[in-house]
């Protein structure tokens, strides 16, 4: 008899390790408490306007690929991913614009044309040198492993010849180590954002994930990136996983130091041999009434973006698939979540995402319509909205923020109605959707 699993949640790493298991002979139950799979990388639809809610480009395709290898797909012919150049457009305070191309000389070119210094070419090199071996670090010990098991021998050979010194220090102090300009000071402090974290408060460690955009591109999905997820849930339905979705998990049963099966929220038990959990790392504590996982203090959550979804009926022109616009003082707003300030920052920076546009659109390169957008602050976002979005007379005077705001900012997600927000429904410009 096959053994049996269940994995709470439906993200791309609970479909991820059911299709595995299931290719193992394992008997596999995904338990979702959402209306559909996916987790993160969602899709919202309004009005005839797709979004996709989560990452707007992924930069590893191989690791698809070998998942989807497991099914005997292939993910390059099945997906057929376009490579994103250039990878971003930053707009600076000062009103200079730089160029981020996946070309390395061209981006090398285009780096001393905005700051005017060859240094800091140079230090992007040396920064990309570091990155380039963290990553082959990782590569023979980290993604090779299963979580908390011992290194082995040659993982600690791998650990003596990695660079020591910026790499396991301060992410910032490496970033300000190898950069003198504000402008690429303020480019590659971005990055620890992309996992909720703040660059004074990041090990250079993350120093890779620059590296891996270089290296390995920045790939989008004709039609959305959730079409990834439509996919895996083919590929593991064929497989025999058994999907129940809107269903949350209350608890993880126990007997004595081992789990039999989780308890839903309306009662039902699932039983198994062994729980993987997907959801928050938080919520395992919950499930598990303390046996395991870690309770975490508010402040010890992470970062989070405050997204909010825009459709338009028409097309902008001169925006790339990511346009980011940085604030006058970077640091600030990381004092600001950091705990250091509790003065609400005036400025801020935006990413907009070309995802898909009205009428599913997905020609990314002839279509660079609006469809998602990323800030911090609640100040300079409107002069940047006009900016971006043309001829859309926006005059919203005072800011109304929806109840439930801490400073201004949302604690929690709203979907549609968001009737203080009529200043957006002017001339083709539709507000769905906010979410942190």
């Amino acid at each position: 008899m096959n053994k049996k699993v269940v994995i709470i949640g439906a993200g791309l790493g609970g479909l991820a390790t059911a299709i595995r298991l299931s290719s193992l002979g394992w008997e596999v139950t995904v338990v979702e408490q959402g209306s559909r799979p996916g987790g993160k990388l969602n899709r919202f639809s309004h009005l005839g306007y797709t979004f996709d809610t989560g990452p707007s480009l992924i930069t590893l395709p191989h690791v698809f690929d070998r998942l989807f290898n497991v099914c005997g797909s292939d993910f390059y012919k099945l997906i057929k991913p376009l490579q994103i150049d250039p990878l971003f457009e930053y707009r600076f305070d000062a009103g200079d614009r730089l160029t981020y191309s996946s070309d390395l000389p061209e981006l090398a070119r285009e780096i001393e044309r905005v700051t005017g210094s060859i240094d800091d070419v140079k230090g992007l090199y040396r920064f990309l040198k570091m990155g380039a071996k963290l990553f082959e670090l990782s590569e023979k010990t980290f993604f090779q492993s299963t979580p908390m098991s011992r290194p082995t021998f040659d993982d600690l050979k791998s650990l003596l010849s990695a660079p020591k010194l910026h790499a396991w220090g301060s992410y910032d102090k490496a970033v300000r180590r190898h950069f003198k300009s504000s402008q690429m000071r303020q480019i590659f402090q971005r990055y620890p954002t992309y996992v909720g974290a703040s660059p004074h408060r990041s090990m250079g460690t993350l120093a890779l994930i620059p590296y891996m955009e270089l290296a390995f591109g920045g790939w989008y999905v004709p039609g959305g990136l959730y079409r990834i997820v439509e996919e895996l849930v083919l590929m593991a339905t064929r497989a025999g996983v058994q999907m129940e979705m809107s269903t949350r998990v209350s608890q993880i049963q126990m007997e004595g130091k081992r789990v039999n099966g989780v308890v839903t929220t309306s009662g039902q038990f699932y039983d198994a041999d062994v729980v993987v959990s997907n959801a928050d790392p938080a919520s395992v504590f919950d499930f598990t009434d303390g046996v395991a996982g870690t309770k975490l203090k508010a402040e010890e959550h992470s970062m989070s973006g405050f997204v909010m979804l825009l459709g338009l009926d028409r097309k902008v022109e001169g925006l790339r698939h990511h346009t980011v616009c940085f604030s006058a003082d970077y640091d600030r707003e990381f004092n600001f979540f950091d705990g250091k300030s509790k003065e609400l920052f005036d400025s801020n920076f935006i990413l907009i995402s070309g995802n898909i546009s009205k009428r599913d659109r997905t020609d990314l390169l002839r279509n660079k319509s609006i469809s998602q957008l990323q800030i911090k602050s609640d100040k300079s976002f409107f002069k940047h909205l006009l900016l971006l979005s043309g001829d859309i007379e926006v005059n919203p005077g005072p800011v109304q923020f929806p109840p439930n705001t801490q400073n201004g900012i949302p604690n929690t997600q709203y979907r549609n109605g968001l009737d203080k927000f009529d200043i957006f429904n002017k001339r083709g410009l539709h507000f769905f959707h906010v979410s942190i």
